[in-house]
């Protein structure tokens, strides 16, 4: 296996590892931040596949490399005229920037973002280099993924339950105790 191809094998696994992390992160927390993470990809990857089918100009390319067409469905190539792998990684930085900033954590998970940001870099760079898709629905795969994790994650945060959030970097989240009422009586002696 030349240098190539394990960057190629690499690039096709990295989404997986990512949402594994999550769950996997989730059942040990023994939460639900994980599924309400997987929750909002999938529901942004349907709405990428909707908008990429439906909203935005082919993708077709005269001579697409091989490389790009590692996954089918039944033989069935272009799933989505938009990044499905572009999707998942600024959706997962979007959330997750979001999440830290709003409990101001951002400089706890720098590492984090930064090693997001150069997966985005990477795999645009990718896509680009290997003509898989034309640069509008690249840009249009970075727009839709970043704003929907951010939004998602504002949105979870709304939520009176933050442990359905995940939050890199810190430990837990405190949640504001209900209401309780005492009722003290005084001893006789």
């Amino acid at each position: 296996m030349n240098t190539q191809e394990l960057f190629n094998y690499i690039y096709f696994i990295a989404p997986f590892i990512i949402v594994c992390y999550f769950l996997f992160f989730s059942m040990i927390k023994m939460d639900l931040s994980g599924i309400v993470y997987l929750i909002g990809l999938l529901s942004c990857t349907m709405l990428t596949v909707f908008i990429g089918n439906t909203l935005v100009s082919k993708n077709r390319l005269d001579n697409p490399n091989e490389s790009c067409q590692i996954v089918t469905i039944n033989h069935f190539l272009g799933i989505s005229n938009i990044p499905i792998s572009l999707i998942v990684y600024c959706f997962t930085a979007g959330y997750v920037i979001y999440t830290s900033a709003v409990y101001n954590g951002l400089i706890r998970i720098f590492a984090t973002i930064v090693f997001l940001l150069g997966v985005i870099i990477m795999d645009i760079y990718w896509l680009y280099s290997n003509d898989c898709f034309i640069t509008k629905n690249i840009i249009i795969a970075f727009v839709i993924g970043s704003l929907f994790g951010i939004g998602w994650g504002y949105f979870i945060n709304l939520l009176p339950n933050k442990s359905l959030q995940y939050v890199a970097g810190q430990p837990g989240i405190c949640i504001k105790p209900k209401k309780q009422s005492f009722k003290c009586a005084k001893k006789k002696t």
